[in-house]
């Protein structure tokens, strides 16, 4: 099950933007949606590994948030009926992950039940014993910022990359797509809005008063086509990810 945990940067400096974000996220599938937790901060339960990779990608693209996401095996059958109560170990990882994404360039961190040496939260011993099996070693707390965010894995049996290993590789990811993302000017942001709203290179050059030639430029200059050949990757990541917690595929879609 995924959580996500959803700050707002610079809020005391800043209008109030969570209804904006609200908004935003309203239509994203969700076994419990989006809602303010408190002040400047919001969080979800997203229905699928699709469903978010979806929120985070509007959130990515709207710019000036921190973004946790917490993925652990909690009972979805057990939920409440309001984010606001909810408890377990995706909530704890989620809240984790968004204190870990203000430490980072790209403010995003991905957080699942790990063990560091006998230390940790309660959702990671809660897991100790089936990451021993497994093989995990993380380093996720104490010393420095990069310490803290290191993670150090041996190989399970078989070939089969860990929980811890998995995630990084989605946080890595996500942040490669971040920086696409957010370099873009906002010409480029206005001609990847008409894009993905299905425009062809004409109908945006009309819309936006420019040249065919202009509307090429700016989209690759977007590296839009890019962007939109590894989310595919990301959600098959999170896929994974989730199936690794769980050991089941039950929110996958």
């Amino acid at each position: 099950m995924f959580v996500l945990t959803i700050d707002q940067v610079a809020s005391r400096r800043t209008a109030d933007r969570i209804p904006e974000l609200l908004a935003m996220l309203q239509d994203v599938p969700a076994l419990l949606p989006f809602e303010r937790t408190v002040g400047d901060e919001a969080q979800g339960v997203p229905a699928s590994a699709t469903a978010a990779a979806e929120a985070i990608r509007r959130v990515l693209r709207s710019g000036g948030w921190h973004i946790g996401i917490g993925c652990a095996p909690d009972a979805q059958e057990n939920l409440p009926t309001s984010v606001r109560e909810g408890s377990g170990m995706a909530f704890v990882c989620a809240r984790e992950a968004v204190e870990a994404s203000k430490r980072l360039p790209v403010s995003l961190a991905v957080r699942v039940p790990t063990v560091s040496n006998g230390e940790g939260t309660t959702a990671d011993k809660t897991h100790a014993s089936s990451a021993a099996k497994k093989g995990v070693r993380t380093v996720a707390r104490g010393g420095s910022a990069d310490a803290r965010n290191a993670v150090e894995v041996s190989p399970v049996p078989g070939g089969a990359l860990d929980r811890a290993a998995r995630a990084a590789e989605l946080q890595a990811l996500l942040h490669v797509i971040g920086i696409v993302v957010q370099s873009r000017t906002v010409a480029q942001r206005e001609t990847v809005q008409l894009l993905e709203l299905g425009e062809s290179g004409q109908a945006i050059a009309r819309a936006l008063s420019i040249t065919p030639q202009a509307v090429s430029q700016r989209r690759l200059g977007a590296h839009w086509a890019e962007e939109q050949a590894v989310w595919p990757l990301a959600i098959r990541l999170l896929q994974e990810l989730d199936y690794g917690v769980s050991g089941e595929q039950g929110s996958q879609a």
